[in-house]
């Protein structure tokens, strides 16, 4: 999903986030509603879009996407959302009030070496999120969710040989992964 805040209903929407907030059992949200412009908007009138994000995993910025390089994906358990803004002082904007109300997470450029046999998870470079006791694999421009796992749930997990390893089977793993 790609949307921009320009010109999608009559030259002039307006795309805001209408709220963030931890939700219940460590649930985080984003609420973000779209309005047909900044009028609209200020007069509390009618959305002409609204969605809802639940279980927030982690935050990418500076790809190119369909020719738009102020990008801004969103990861969440169940979708990622790509936003687009107009320069990149929106999306610094957007980036600083939404890690200031949820969950924060660190990123790690990762490599995936080896996996079992039977494994969707591909081989190949991607991105780790690790936010409180979970973390997330994303590869792909736009973004794409390989798999979340929270940590307390692994077999077992550490250094081995110098590089980072896990290991979770099909009961552990959230999406496509195992």
């Amino acid at each position: 999903m790609l949307a921009t805040n320009r010109d999608r209903y009559n030259g002039t929407s307006e795309l805001l986030v209408l709220g963030l907030q931890g939700g219940g059992g460590g649930r985080n949200c984003l609420h973000i509603q779209l309005y047909r412009d900044s009028k609209e908007r200020c007069k509390n009138g009618p959305t002409k879009a609204s969605l809802s994000l639940e279980d927030f995993l982690g935050l990418e910025t500076g790809f190119t996407l369909d020719k738009e390089s102020n990008t801004l994906a969103i990861i969440c358990s169940e979708l990622v959302v790509v936003l687009a803004f107009d320069n990149r002082e929106l999306l610094i904007q957007w980036q600083v009030k939404i890690r200031a109300n949820l969950v924060e997470e660190q990123q790690f450029l990762v490599q995936i070496a080896h996996v079992p046999p039977k494994s969707k998870l591909p081989c190949g470079p991607c991105r780790l999120h690790l936010q409180d006791h979970t973390f997330c694999l994303v590869s792909g421009v736009p973004p794409r969710l390989l798999g979340t796992w929270p940590i307390k749930e692994l077999r077992r997990f550490g250094v081995i040989e110098g590089k980072f390893c896990f290991e979770g089977d099909h009961s552990v793993a959230k999406g496509r992964i195992l």
